[in-house]
């Protein structure tokens, strides 16, 4: 489960050096060894602890530096660096279907925008859709994204998300691919109320527990799906996002 966690470091490395236009060879590298790290058979904890994180094809002494300082401190400061020095609200805009790296920076820069109701705001307004490389069919089409997320996002009662859950995590418990499952996020931390989701999985053939997930009787509409994870939408209008690792 911790190769998934370095996974999407490595990958918000590359997203925050997209943002402030580095080197393209550079951002490749981070979203290369991130793959690498997902998939990669062993614990990609257990390697750090003994030293052997290079071992990892594409993790050298820089990368691997970064896999054992966040193991032994809890976070990596050239990533808190980045972060500090993204504009604010960039990295959560980035997050919105639709909305890459220079979109988010030229929302950020030239409007100001925060936040996604700042977002909403500019949209409805027609502000955005005179941005360079947007326009109002693209402005439209983000605009239906972003009220989308909003319906997505109301908070249901833990009962309520407990139950759709816990018919999820024995679905993929009966998959022969499966060989470990367990929930994440707020779910786990038995919150008053959720607003999605998060399960992860551990398999050697995360296609197989991708596809039998999105295929799951209770599913509505499937959000994304790509090699190692998913997100869905319940008939209960719950958004399930599922990560294999």
């Amino acid at each position: 489960m911790r190769n998934a966690e370095i996974a999407s470091l490595f990958n918000e490395f590359a997203d925050l050096l997209e943002l402030r236009g580095d080197d393209r060879y550079r951002i490749a590298r981070y979203r290369t060894a991130a793959a690498r790290v997902e998939h990669h058979p062993e614990a990609v904890e257990e390697l750090a602890q003994e030293g052997r994180v290079e071992e990892i094809p594409g993790i050298g002494k820089s990368l691997g530096a970064k896999i054992v300082e966040y193991f032994e401190t809890g976070k990596i400061e050239a990533l808190e660096e980045l972060r500090q020095q993204a504009p604010a609200g960039a990295t959560t805009l980035m997050n919105i279907p639709g909305i890459g790296p220079r979109r988010a920076m030229l929302l950020a820069q030239r409007l100001g925008i925060e936040t996604v109701q700042q977002l909403e705001g500019a949209l409805e307004s027609g502000a955005a859709s005179e941005l360079p490389g947007m326009g109002e069919k693209v402005a439209r089409r983000i605009l239906d994204e972003v009220r989308r997320l909003k319906t997505r996002s109301q908070r249901l009662p833990l009962g309520v998300a407990l139950a759709a859950a816990e018919e999820v995590v024995n679905t993929l418990r009966e998959l022969k691919a499966v060989l470990d499952v367990t929930p994440a996020g707020s779910l786990r931390r038995m919150k008053e109320t959720i607003g999605d989701v998060d399960i992860l999985v551990s398999s050697r053939r995360p296609e197989a527990v991708v596809d039998a997930f999105t295929r799951m009787p209770g599913v509505r509409e499937v959000l994304a799906a790509g090699g190692t994870k998913a997100s869905v939408l319940t008939r209960a209008d719950l958004q399930i996002d599922l990560r294999v690792g």
